[in-house]
């Protein structure tokens, strides 16, 4: 293989890993779809405006994205729930009775219900300007409900034979299994020009996990062959009443679908940004302090060493659930 061709198979894997683009903007009102080539976003700025919306086209089970700017207006809805999974075929009816003295076919099982997807995983680093409300939604899809079982065919006509009985009724198909939520980890900072503010408080976050699909029901039975008279020479005349053959028996129904898995949670400010704002706090404190003639405090610096080890702490516990949130997306 030549190498001009080598490099450049090694240039299209790298684009298509990390999509270059520099802007992402959608206006007010305006639903904006990322492809799949877009899974994955290093961006100079973010500009989610008013009432806009991002869907994901249908293959893309992850969202990472990257903004040096990041400016989100009110009522902001990224829609990542996993589709509800189809519902399984109903088995069909036999077109007509068994032939003569032929006991009925059983009904035709119901096919299962498709399992539901799981909602998409998000992952936002965001150095924020503007956030006015964000609503995400990455729950996973419902399993789809499993179809009835077919009805047992009817028993065939009762002539000079033992007499048939009618089919059992088919199987309920699966209720499908509930797709899992998908897990949800935003890191964000500050700009320098604006005041820090909680912005937990102006995001919500639906990643529950998909309920699972309901068991088709069982078919009905077929019908019994009617019981009769026959013609036959006995001695008590010439006609000999033979009984009919029973009904069969009902379907069994289908199980209910498993439930999927809640997704998880991680929200938080970075922590060298926050370490370095503290700091920056501190120092500022203590400054007009030591400028005020009239107070002769020394500034506290074992509170702030405090502050710093109870914020080493806290990373480290978002550390681990940064980890079981990789897991979860299946990232290596």
């Amino acid at each position: 293989m030549k190498l001009a061709h080598v490099i450049s198979c090694l240039m299209l894997i790298f684009s298509t890993a990390v999509h270059s683009i520099e802007t992402l903007h959608v206006k007010s009102g305006e639903t904006y779809v990322v492809p799949a080539a877009e899974s994955k976003l290093n961006l100079k700025r973010l500009v989610l405006e008013d009432n806009a919306a991002i869907q994901f086209a249908q293959g893309v089970t992850r969202w990472d994205v990257t903004a040096e700017y990041a400016e989100i207006g009110t009522a902001v809805s990224i829609n990542a729930k996993g589709k509800t999974g189809a519902n399984g075929v109903s088995g069909a009816k036999h077109n007509d009775s068994a032939g003569d003295c032929e006991s009925g076919r059983e009904g035709v099982a119901g096919e299962n219900g498709d399992v539901g997807e799981s909602g998409v995983a998000i992952t936002l680093t965001l150095n924020v300007s503007k956030l006015g409300g964000l609503t995400i939604d990455s729950r996973g899809g419902n399993g789809g409900r499993g179809g009835n079982g077919g009805p047992g065919q009817d028993a065939g006509a009762l002539v000079k034979c033992k007499a048939p009985r009618g089919g059992d009724g088919g199987a309920g198909g699966l209720g499908g299994k509930g797709g899992d939520g998908g897990p949800i980890t935003i890191a964000y900072s500050f700009a320098q020009r604006i005041e820090p503010f909680d912005i937990a408080k102006l995001i919500h976050i639906s990643n529950g996990a998909g309920l699972g699909g309901a068991g088709g029901s069982g078919g009905e039975p077929g019908a019994g062959t009617e019981g009769r008279y026959i013609t036959m020479r006995t001695l008590t005349g010439n006609k000999r009443w033979v009984a009919g053959g029973a009904a069969g028996k009902a379907g069994v129904a289908g199980s209910n679908g498993a439930a999927g898995s809640d997704g998880l949670v991680a929200v938080a400010e970075k922590l060298e940004e926050k370490l370095l704002r503290i700091v920056q706090q501190e120092t500022k404190s203590n400054k007009d302090l030591s400028s005020d003639l009239h107070q002769q405090k020394q500034p506290d610096y074992q509170q702030l060493l405090q502050t710093i080890h109870k914020l080493s702490k806290q990373v480290q516990a978002l550390q681990q659930r940064v980890e079981l949130l990789e897991r979860a997306a299946g990232n290596p």
